[in-house]
């Protein structure tokens, strides 16, 4: 029996091809490998993306990640498919609406795992059914302005879902694109707009500094009850197919650099580094310094009960049901139609 290396020539032989055998399985590592990852303007929706690479996320997977700007989730996905970024931060009715116009797009990681919407408006005293709450207070919207950040925007649809289901119609109140969150800030501080469909930052902002007021918490399941049935599927990255399928060990380990992100945002360890990178990326300089540092502790406190990375393939049907209440989808979806199949699930 040879005795090489130590071992019985079978048992160095089985070692080796154990080995080999594990090799094969293991994915490649994306190593240096070039990415493009679309964030808001000083929303905290895209934290996530400054986080991983602030804090060496992506450089810990081999991943060398440019972040690039766009206005809106359409905006995003069209300078995805366009080509220039390669991963987009639409929610999921964005995705399923290119895939049913026969885009191939998949989620493949999470970002918010709960509707994160609120409606704001600049002055609720003079709203009449402002203290009856949903659906009556939306009846008192009839002629007002509607901001949301991008027309046929996920803010844009789904205040026309709630209007719908209010018993009212699109066509009631006039919708203003305002733009991301630093713009939109502008444009309420401007009096451009009597409402807001509004999310993180800007709804501590003009809650905080008391010149706007909330009338429907989406986030708490008020409004319609289809609105509620999405959380598990409502925010994230996705990417083209072809990307995924050419370059499949780069969408792992951005999926690995995003599990470590939120991990590490979710961790109350690293609260004081993560209020120094919300006071340097999100869109808090328009707050008064005195009150500055409570509101970025009360959008920590906030969005912590959003994040999430995992993407829950049932959270589907909510968002068929959603598109189909609002005539916007020609046919349901299958999970597999819109998710990765490597995307992180509950």
């Amino acid at each position: 029996m040879s005795q090489r290396s130590g071992f019985p020539s079978w048992t160095r032989r089985a070692f080796l091809a154990a080995v080999a055998s594990t090799a094969l399985t293991v994915p490649a590592f994306a190593e240096n490998a070039h990415i493009r990852v679309m964030v808001y303007q000083g929303a905290y929706t895209s934290l996530t993306a400054h986080v991983a690479l602030d804090q060496g996320f992506y450089k810990k997977h081999g991943l060398d990640a440019e972040l690039v700007v766009a206005a809106s989730g359409p905006a995003g996905v069209a300078a995805m498919l366009g080509g220039s970024i390669d991963f987009a931060e639409p929610p999921a009715d964005q995705v399923i609406l290119n895939v049913l116009k026969g885009t191939d797009l998949k989620m493949v990681v999470g970002n918010e795992i709960r509707n994160f919407y609120s409606v704001i408006a600049r002055d609720k005293k003079s709203l009449p059914n402002a203290a009856k709450g949903y659906p009556e207070v939306i009846r008192d919207l009839k002629g007002k302005t509607i901001g949301v950040n991008a027309l046929g925007a996920t803010t844009h649809l789904m205040m026309n879902a709630v209007l719908l289901d209010a018993g009212m119609s699109p066509n009631d109140v006039t919708y203003l694109a305002v733009g991301s969150a630093t713009t939109g800030l502008a444009a309420w501080q401007a009096g451009r707009v009597d409402v807001q469909v509004a999310f993180t930052p800007f709804t501590q902002i003009v809650t905080g500094d008391g010149s706007g007021e909330i009338i429907l918490d989406l986030s708490k399941g008020e409004g319609p009850a289809a609105l509620t049935q999405l959380g598990g599927a409502f925010e994230g990255f996705a990417a083209k197919g072809d990307y995924i399928k050419n370059n499949k060990p780069t969408v792992d380990a951005f999926i690995r650099a995003h599990v470590d992100a939120i991990t590490w945002m979710k961790d109350p360890a690293n609260r004081d580094k993560l209020t120094e990178l919300v006071n340097k990326h999100v869109a808090v300089s328009i707050i008064p310094e005195a009150s500055r540092a409570a509101t970025v502790a009360k959008m920590i406190e906030t969005y912590d009960n959003y994040l999430g990375y995992t993407i829950d393939p049932a959270a589907i049907e909510g968002w068929n049901k959603y598109l189909a209440d609002s005539g916007l989808a020609s046919r349901p979806v299958k999970p597999e139609e819109v998710i990765y199949e490597g995307a992180p699930r509950p």
